[in-house]
């Protein structure tokens, strides 16, 4: 995946393969507060965003359980700038408060959410295709 490097980030390269497994995993956490209707659930999505929005490098227990796998495996890691994901994280945070309060509040619109957000992380997971990275580098564009 190429995106547009950040010229001013400073921070360290992040796994892509990493971040492709724990999409999966992202996918089932969400799916599984839909199907249980247990908001709190997605607790555990919220939490995690937050901590990689304060830092990207931040470790949560799916990162090492993820880790595990890829050395298991012989998995090949692929490291990529991290800005990019920065927003894509911003993202997911947004989207699983929305989610959160539909299921909470027992609102009918959680499948538009749990729709988009499982569309981008089945893209993610899948093809390594980050729509958040797109929109940033996109915007990234149309900046200059």
């Amino acid at each position: 995946m190429s995106t547009t490097a950040c010229p001013i980030s400073f921070e360290p390269k992040i796994n892509s393969t990493l971040l492709r497994l724990n999409a999966i995993i992202y996918i089932i956490i969400v799916w599984s507060s839909v199907l249980l209707h247990q908001p709190l659930i997605t607790l555990l999505l919220i939490t995690i965003f937050i901590s990689k929005n304060i830092n990207i490098n931040a470790k949560c227990l799916l990162d090492y359980f993820n880790k595990l796998i890829i050395k298991t495996f012989s998995i090949k890691e692929h490291m990529i700038d991290p800005a990019p994901k920065k927003l894509a994280n911003a993202m997911g945070l947004f989207g699983s408060l929305m989610i959160f309060l539909a299921l909470y509040f027992e609102l009918s619109i959680w499948y538009i959410p749990v729709g988009v957000m499982t569309l981008a992380f089945f893209l993610e997971a899948t093809f390594d295709y980050c729509i958040g990275c797109k929109i940033y580098a996109l915007s990234q564009k149309l900046k200059y």
